[in-house]
């Protein structure tokens, strides 16, 4: 089960991605095309993906901060839901500054690495072998 280690409720809001946008340039973030999914956005999403009963895999081919993620395991951890069983997180990131903020946010906010991986590398070109 992914737990957390104390809640911090600036991973509920959008402050870790203007915090990222005040922190590099415009050019930096054209480069990579970064937008960020506004957090009700993330979580309405999230909503109605964990109402599927047969959830077991996330795949986020455009990691970024993982707003879609962390909106998952809030609703997940913090809400009740129905869903009872766990699921895998699978992410992929092509910038490294954007990776290394991106890691440091979960492995200090959130337990059990097992059930998410982050990749630094272009989805496009990830083993055609996983599902």
């Amino acid at each position: 089960m992914i737990e957390t280690k104390e809640y911090n409720p600036k991973l509920l809001i959008n402050s870790i991605e203007t915090d990222y946008i005040k922190s590099v340039s415009m050019e930096h973030r054209k480069k990579f095309a970064q937008f960020f999914t506004p957090f009700p956005i993330a979580t309405l999403m999230a909503k109605w993906l964990l109402n599927n009963p047969n959830l077991q895999t996330v795949l986020e081919p455009a990691f970024g901060l993982g707003i879609f993620s962390r909106a998952l395991l809030a609703e997940k951890i913090h809400k009740e839901t129905t869903l009872n069983k766990d699921f895998q997180i699978t992410g992929f990131e092509i910038d490294e500054v954007i990776y290394e903020k991106a890691t440091q946010n979960f492995k200090n906010n959130f337990d059990n690495n097992k059930k998410k991986t982050l990749h630094l590398q272009d989805y496009i070109y990830n083993d055609w072998q996983n599902k």
